[in-house]
C-alpha cells in the first residue's frame, strides 16, 4: 500500500500574471513607449523652465504658475501608473512620494523671493477709463407743471457710479443770483425710489376705467408726473445705456437755469463733467378768456368777433389752433409771440393776452378750437392730451345766422289791397331769407289814414311778432290806408326792408249802374231796344234782369259785363208787345246789389260803324298807359261814308263825360281825348267807349265795341341804394365783385343808368333789371352814382340824397422793417443792408405787419455765388398773430444772403387762395454779410524733434513741419500752448500776424526738459472780430519729440574697477547714437543703436569717452574723462520693495517712488513694461520704455507718469559701484 507525504496534498497556488500595458506591444514596444513618454515628461519640463522664467517678469501671478504645475505633474505621475508600461508601473505609495517630491521641486521653483538681492519690488500702473457725467443726454426740455411743480433731470455717468452731486440753480434772468445744491448718495436713492414708485403707479393705473369728473383729475395728475419723468419733448425717446453708463436723476423743483458742478466716484475722485445747462420753466399754458361767445352760441353773418387768448409761457410762443366752418377744418400755426417788452435772451415765463379776431361771414357751425402751444425753450403744451374735463376753455362755438329781408306779399306800389265794407283784409308780410333760429321776429307796421278821412281814421306804428316757428306774419287791416314797414328784428340779428315795403288799403264802393233806353229804329221802325248801362264798381259785373211778352211767363236773364259799360240789345224775333225789367247787379267785391231801375214797354214792328284800332292787351283787355299830360292819344277806325260825326264817352272814377267829335274824314283818326281831373291828378284807369257814330247820310248808330281801359301812371318809378345799418358804402376784397342794393318801385322792367361819379373819364353804363330788389354788380372800386330809371311804361326819377354808394377795396396786408432796426437803406437798389454777423450767431429782423391778422408770410432765401451771382437756396414761410413779428436770418454758413418778402397774407387774402407774388418792384428786400469764423490747423502732422535747452524756431532741415494754415479775414491773433507732458507744465504765448501761413516761431521758449512736447493752438481771431469755429482736434496739436543732449552716462564712475567687470556707459538721447572713445591712445568711432553702451576692460589702460552725439552728429556733446573704485553694490526699491498695484483714471498720473541704498549721487535706470494682463499666456512682456537718471543726491526719488504699464528698477549705481555688475558678454567689444 502506497503512501503520500504532507507536501503533496499541499500544493501552491499559481502566481497572477502582471498587467498588460494600456497599448498592446504589438504595436509599440516596451522600450518605445518608456521613449515616448520620458520625452514627453521632459517637454514638461522644458516648458516649466520657461515659464520659471516668466516667473521673473509676473512675479505677482507665482501662486498661478504653482498650481499650476503642481496639478499637471501629478496628472503626468498618475497617466503615466494608468499607461501600465514595463518598468514604469509604479505601487500607489511610490506614486504619492514622487507627486509630493514634484511639488516640493515647484514650491522651491516658484516661491516669491527676490533673487537678485539688490533690486526689489515693482510698481504696476493700470488706467481706468475717464469716469464723465452728463446731463439731459437727449438734450430734453422739462418744465414745472402743477400740481406737484416738480422736474426730474436725468445725468449720464459713465465709468462710475456717483456718491455724490452738486449742482447750481441760478434764476432766470438774473445771473448773479445762484443757489448750489449737495446731494449725497441717500439723497440720490430717495430721489430713484420716489421716480420708481411713480413709474409703477403710472403702469398700474388704468386711463380707461371712469370717464367722472375725478378720474380726469386723477388722468391729468398722472399726466404731469410723466412729463415730469420724460421731459417735454417726444416722451418716446428712451436713451439707450451702454454697459459701462448708469443712469441718475436730481429732482428740481423752482424755475431757473440748472448747472451740474460736480460730482465724486465711491473713491472720492473727481467725475469730468460735460458742461450742459438745462433751463428750467413753468410749463407753458393756453385758453380761451371768458366773454368770448358765453351765450346761447347765435351770430349773425357779416359781423366779426374778438377772442381773447390767455397764454402763459417763456415767449416767443408758438401757437397751434384749428377752425371748423360748416364741417371744413383749417389748421393755423401762429409763431414769434412775444411780450410788449421783448428782451433777447430773457427765459422767464409771463402772461400774455393776445386778441384774435374772427370774421362771421360764412353761414352755419363754427367752431374754434386750440391745439398745442409751444414755448422758447421747446416745452409744448398738448391740448388734446388732456382729460375733457381740463379742455373747457379750450373751445368756442357759435351758429352764424344770416340776416332776415321783410316786405309785402301781394301788395305794392300799384298794387293796393281791396277793403270790402263792413270786413277785413288781411295784409301778409313775408321773410325772403331768414333763419328759423333766429325767429320769432318783430316787425314795425306805421299806419297812415287817407288825406281825406283824416277825421275818421287815426295814424299808428305798432309792434308785431311773428308766430313761433313761422317766417311770415298776417295783418288784418280795417281801415284804408298806408301800411308801411319801418323796422324788423330777429331774436338775434337785425333784418333789412325789401321792397315793397309800403301796401295801400282801398275801400271798395257799392256797385251801381246807369241804364238807359233806345228803342231802335231802323228808319222804319222799332226792332227793339238798346239797353245802355253805366257801371261803377270792380269789374266783372252781372246784371240780372227779366222780359215779358204779351202775358206770356216771366224769363229772367243775365249778363256779365268786365267793363264799366255795358250794353244790352234786345231784339226779339217775334213781334208783340214786350216788357223789359233790370233787377240786381254783382261784381267782383259785391253780390246781388238791388237795381231800382226803369222798366220799358215796346211795340216791336244795317248801317254806319266804328271801333278802336287793336291797342296793347292785356288779360284780354284793352289797355293803354300815360305817363304824363291831361290829354291822351286814342286811335280809331270808321266804316261808312265820310264825314263821321262820333260821339265818345269817358268814364272816370266817380263822373262820365260825353265828347262829341264832329266831321271826321280820314277811315284812321287820332283822337285827343281829356283825362278826368280826379284821375289826372291822383293816377288810377278810366274807360273810353264808343257811344254813336252817324255817317253823312244823317243815318246814326248806336256802337257796343269793346272800350278801352287807360291806366294813368301818376307815381313815376324811382330807384335809390339801399343803406345797411346807416351807411351805402361797402368794402370788398380787390379783384371780387361787390353788389349795391337797390330799391324799385314801378312796373318791371327796369333800364337804370349810373356811372362812378369820382371818375370823369368813366362812361354812363345801362343795365336792365327785372325784379325791386335787384343789386347792381361792380368790379372797381368807387362812388357810384345813379342818374335814371325808366319801368316798363314811364321815366322815372333818382331819389335825392340816396342816389349815391361807395365802394373800397380792402387794403392787402403790408409788412416793413420796423423803425427801431438798425439798417442802411440803398436807394439805388431799393434794398436795406443790415450789420454783418459772424458764422453761427443768432439774428433776426423786426418786421411790422399791416393787415388783418394772422399773417403768412413767404420769403426768398438766396446766397451770393463765388463767381458773383446770386443763387435761390430756400423759400420757407411763417405765420404770426400779432401785428409785430420776428424774421429770423440765416446766419448757420458764412456768405452774402438776400432776403426778400415773395407774398404775404392775412385773414382777408390768405396765400393760398389768393395765390400771387408781390410785384419785383414792392417787395421788401434786405441782405446781410455773414463772416465766416476763422479758424487754424497744422499743416502737417509729422513728429518734430528737438534738443534739450533749443528755442521753439524754425528749422532748415524740415521746412515743412510747424507750419500753421490760418483761415479768416487777417490780421490773426492766435493763442498757443506748449505743454510738457514730463514736467506737466504749460508754456502760453500770444501770436499776431497778417500771413495766411505761419511756422512756429517762439523764441522765448526753449526747452528744458526731455520727452514729448504738446504745442496746442487754444484760439484763434481774425479781423472780423469773430470767435473761432469748432476746431479739427486731429490738427489742432503737434507733438515735439526733444532729445536728450547727446549724453553719455557711465554706469560706474570709479577709479578702480572690480576684476571682470565690464566699462559700462547709459546713452541719453535718441537713438541711434556715434561714440568716440579713445583706449590706450587709440581714437575710435562706434555706431550704437540701442543703450547701454558696453566695453569689457580686459586690460590695464586709460579709457576715455571724447565725444557723442545723436545720428548726423546731432546734438553733440563733449565727455571729460572717468575714473573707477570699487566698493560695495548699492540697493533700489520700488515702492518700498513691495509689489504695488495702482489704478488711475484717464488724465491722472501716478507718482512712483524710488528709494535708492548707497552712498550718493546715484545714478539708476528705470523701465516700464507692458501688463501681463495684456500679455498672451507664454509670452513675455515687452518693455515699452527705459529711461537713466544720474546725479541724484536724495536717497528718494519719485517720478510721475500717466502711462500704462509695471514700473521697475533694472540698474543702480552709486558713487562708487553699480549692480548687476558688469560682465564680459557675448557680443561685447573688447576695449
Amino acid at each position: 500500500m502506497a503512501s503520500t507525504t504532507k507536501s503533496d496534498e499541499a500544493k501552491p497556488a499559481p502566481l497572477r500574471p502582471p498587467p498588460q500595458p494600456r497599448i498592446p506591444l504589438t504595436y509599440i514596444t516596451a522600450p518605445a513607449q518608456r521613449l515616448y513618454v520620458l520625452s514627453f515628461g521632459a517637454l514638461l519640463q522644458a516648458v516649466k523652465a520657461r515659464c520659471f522664467l516668466l516667473r521673473w517678469w509676473y512675479p505677482e501671478y507665482w501662486w498661478r504658475y504653482l498650481f499650476t504645475w503642481v496639478a499637471l505633474d501629478a496628472l503626468f505621475i498618475l497617466g503615466m501608473a494608468e499607461l501600465r508600461i514595463p518598468r514604469l508601473t509604479f505601487s500607489w505609495k511610490a506614486r504619492l512620494m514622487q507627486i509630493f517630491v514634484f511639488g516640493l521641486f515647484n514650491v522651491t521653483l516658484f516661491k516669491p523671493y527676490d533673487v537678485s538681492g539688490h533690486l526689489f519690488g515693482q510698481h504696476t500702473v493700470r488706467l481706468s477709463p475717464i469716469s464723465t457725467a452728463k446731463m439731459n443726454p437727449l438734450a430734453k426740455s422739462f418744465c414745472l407743471e402743477p400740481p406737484e411743480h416738480v422736474a426730474l433731470i436725468p445725468i449720464v455717468f459713465n465709468n462710475t457710479h456717483p456718491t455724490h452731486i452738486s449742482y447750481s440753480l441760478r434764476s432766470l434772468g438774473d445771473d448773479s443770483s445762484r443757489t448750489y445744491v449737495n446731494l449725497s448718495s441717500r439723497d440720490l436713492k430717495q430721489i430713484e425710489k420716489i421716480r420708481s414708485d411713480t413709474l409703477t403707479a403710472l403702469e398700474q393705473a388704468d386711463p380707461d376705467e371712469s370717464d367722472d369728473a375725478e378720474d380726469d383729475y386723477y388722468d391729468y395728475n398722472d399726466l404731469s408726473r410723466q412729463r415730469a419723468l420724460t421731459g417735454s419733448n417726444d416722451p418716446d425717446l428712451e436713451y439707450r445705456l451702454e454697459k459701462t453708463e448708469m443712469l441718475q436723476y436730481i429732482k428740481v423743483s423752482r424755475p431757473g437755469v440748472v448747472r451740474l458742478e460736480r460730482a465724486l466716484d465711491q473713491a472720492n475722485n473727481e467725475v469730468r463733467i460735460r458742461p450742459t445747462e438745462v433751463t428750467v420753466v413753468y410749463c407753458p399754458k393756453v385758453e380761451f378768456m371768458p366773454g368770448g361767445l358765453t351765450d346761447d352760441g347765435k351770430r349773425c353773418a357779416g359781423t366779426s368777433e374778438v377772442l381773447d387768448l390767455k397764454m402763459y409761457g417763456v415767449a416767443p410762443l408758438a401757437l397751434r389752433w384749428h377752425r371748423d366752418v360748416a364741417g371744413r377744418r383749417e389748421n393755423f400755426l401762429v409763431e414769434g409771440i412775444e411780450g410788449h417788452h421783448r428782451t433777447r435772451g430773457r427765459s422767464t415765463a409771463e402772461e400774455l393776452r393776445i386778441p384774435l379776431t374772427i370774421h362771421l361771414d360764412v353761414l352755419g357751425r363754427h367752431t374754434y378750437s386750440l391745439d398745442a402751444l409751444t414755448d422758447g425753450v421747446g416745452n409744448t403744451f398738448e391740448i388734446s392730451s388732456l382729460p375733457s374735463s381740463a379742455r373747457l376753455h379750450a373751445s368756442l362755438s357759435a351758429t352764424v345766422l344770416r340776416r332776415s329781408a321783410m316786405s309785402f306779399k301781394s301788395c305794392g306800389p300799384g298794387r293796393p289791397a281791396s277793403l270790402l265794407i263792413g270786413k277785413e283784409t288781411p295784409l301778409l308780410v313775408m321773410a325772403n331769407d331768414a333763419d328759423v333760429d333766429d325767429g320769432p321776429w318783430d316787425i314795425t307796421i306805421k299806419y297812415q289814414p287817407p288825406s281825406d278821412d283824416k277825421r275818421k281814421f287815426k295814424p299808428w306804428q305798432q309792434n308785431f311778432k311773428t308766430p313761433l316757428g313761422k317766417r311770415e306774419l298776417t295783418l288784418l287791416a280795417r281801415a284804408p290806408g298806408e301800411y308801411s314797414i319801418t323796422g324788423v328784428r330777429g331774436r338775434y340779428c337785425p333784418g333789412d326792408v325789401l321792397s315793397p315795403e309800403t301796401c295801400r288799403v282801398i275801400e271798395q264802393t257799392l256797385p251801381i249802374a246807369q241804364i238807359e233806353w233806345k228803342r231802335i229804329h231802323e228808319c222804319s221802325g222799332d226792332t227793339g231796344v238798346s239797353v245802355s248801362l253805366i257801371l261803377q264798381g270792380k269789374p266783372p259785373f252781372k246784371v240780372f234782369y227779366q222780359t215779358k211778352r204779351d202775358g206770356e211767363s216771366t224769363r229772367e236773364l243775365s249778363k256779365v259785363f268786365h267793363g264799366s259799360r255795358g250794353e244790352i240789345t234786345l231784339q226779339p224775333e217775334r213781334s208783340g208787345s214786350y216788357t223789359y225789367t233790370f233787377l240786381r247787379l254783382s261784381d267782383a267785391n259785391y253780390e246781388n246789389v238791388n237795381l231800382e231801375g226803369p222798366s220799358i214797354d215796346q211795340v216791336v214792328h244795317p248801317l254806319a260803324a266804328a271801333d278802336f284800332v287793336k291797342s296793347t292787351q292785356a288779360d284780354g283787355k284793352r289797355v293803354l298807359h300815360s305817363c304824363s299830360g291831361s290829354l291822351v292819344d286814342v286811335d280809331v277806325e270808321l266804316k261808312g261814308t265820310p264825314p263821321w260825326n262820333l260821339e265818345i264817352q269817358i268814364l272816370g272814377r266817380k263822373a262820365t263825360k260825353n265828347v262829341f267829335i264832329p266831321e271826321l274824314k280820314n277811315h284812321r283818326e287820332t283822337l285827343r281825348l281829356p283825362i278826368p281831373s280826379v284821375i289826372d291828378e291822383e293816377g288810377g284807369t278810366f274807360l273810353v267807349d264808343l257811344v254813336s257814330v252817324e255817317d253823312a247820310y244823317g243815318c246814326k248808330r248806336q256802337l257796343s265795341v269793346p272800350g278801352i281801359s287807360v291806366n294813368v301812371k301818376r307815381v313815376k318809378p324811382t330807384v335809390k341804394f339801399y343803406a345797411q345799418n346807416g351807411k351805402r358804402q361797402i368794402s370788398v376784397l380787390q379783384g371780387s365783385r361787390a353788389l349795391l342794393p337797390l330799391r324799385l318801385t314801378g312796373d318791371a322792367p327796369w333800364l337804370i343808368n349810373y356811372r362812378r361819379a369820382d371818375d370823369l373819364q368813366a362812361g354812363v353804363t345801362r343795365v336792365t333789371l327785372t325784379t325791386a330788389n335787384e343789386h347792381l354788380s361792380v368790379s372797381e372800386a368807387g362812388l357810384y352814382e345813379l342818374l335814371e330809371v325808366n319801368d316798363a311804361y314811364c321815366p322815372g326819377s333818382v331819389i335825392t340824397n340816396e342816389d349815391k354808394y361807395l365802394v373800397e377795396w380792402i387794403p392787402r396786408p403790408t409788412a416793413h422793417i420796423a423803425n427801431t432796426t438798425q439798417i442802411t437803406y440803398i436807394a439805388l437798389n431799393g434794398t436795406f443792408i443790415l450789420p454783418g454777423v459772424c458764422e453761427g450767431s443768432d439774428d433776426h429782423v423786426d418786421l411790422d405787419l399791416n393787415g388783418s391778422p394772422p399773417f403768412q408770410l413767404i420769403y426768398n432765401v438766396a446766397k451770393g455765388t463765388d463767381q458773383g451771382g446770386i443763387k435761390l437756396i430756400d423759400q420757407p414761410n411763417f405765420s404770426s398773430i400779432q401785428a409785430s413779428t420776428r424774421f429770423q436770418l440765416q446766419t448757420s454758413n458764412p456768405g452774402r444772403f438776400y432776403y426778400e418778402v415773395h407774398a404775404i397774407g392775412d385773414s382777408s387774402y390768405p396765400i393760398p387762395k389768393h395765390a400771387g407774388a408781390i410785384p419785383h418792384s414792392e417787395r421788401l428786400q434786405f441782405e446781410q454779410e455773414v463772416y465766416p469764423r476763422p479758424t487754424a490747423y497744422f499743416k502737417r502732422s509729422n513728429r518734430i524733434s528737438f534738443c534739450l535747452n533749443d528755442q521753439l524756431t524754425p528749422r532748415d532741415d524740415y521746412p515743412l513741419d510747424g507750419t500753421i494754415v490760418l483761415k479768416g479775414i487777417p490780421p490773426f491773433t492766435l493763442d498757443i500752448s506748449i505743454k510738457n507732458l514730463a514736467s506737466s507744465e504749460t508754456y502760453q504765448e500770444t501770436i499776431e500776424t497778417r500771413l495766411y501761413e505761419w511756422k512756429l516761431d517762439i523764441p522765448s521758449y526753449s526747452f528744458r526738459t526731455v520727452g514729448p512736447h504738446l504745442v496746442t493752438i487754444d484760439a484763434i481771431r481774425d479781423g472780423s472780430k469773430c470767435r473761432q469755429s469748432e476746431l479739427d482736434t486731429s490738427r489742432q496739436s503737434q507733438w515735439i519729440d526733444v532729445a536728450e543732449t547727446a549724453v553719455i552716462v557711465p554706469f560706474d564712475r570709479r577709479e578702480d574697477y572690480c576684476v571682470g567687470e565690464a566699462l559700462q556707459f547709459q546713452l541719453e538721447g535718441t537713438p541711434p547714437w556715434k561714440v568716440k572713445y579713445r583706449f590706450d591712445g587709440k581714437l575710435t568711432s562706434a555706431h550704437v543703436q540701442t543703450s547701454p553702451f558696453r566695453r569689457v576692460a580686459d586690460r590695464a589702460g586709460e579709457f576715455s569717452v571724447v565725444s557723442i552725439a545723436h545720428e548726423q552728429d546731432m546734438c553733440q556733446t563733449t565727455v571729460s574723462d572717468l575714473s573707477f573704485r570699487i566698493h560695495n553694490i548699492p540697493s533700489a526699491k520700488v515702492s518700498h520693495g513691495k509689489k504695488l498695484i495702482q489704478n488711475i483714471r484717464e488724465g491722472d498720473q501716478a507718482e512712483i517712488r524710488f528709494e535708492l541704498i548707497g552712498e550718493p549721487p546715484f545714478t539708476f535706470t528705470y523701465q516700464r513694461a507692458e501688463l501681463a494682463s495684456n500679455v498672451k499666456r507664454g509670452n513675455t512682456p515687452k518693455v515699452l520704455e527705459t529711461h537713466t537718471v544720474s546725479g541724484v543726491n536724495s536717497k528718494d526719488y519719485s517720478i510721475y507718469s500717466a502711462a500704462e504699464g509695471t514700473w521697475t528698477v533694472s540698474f543702480i549705481q552709486d558713487r562708487y559701484c553699480r549692480y548687476p555688475p558688469i560682465q564680459a558678454e557675448k557680443g561685447i567689444e573688447q576695449a
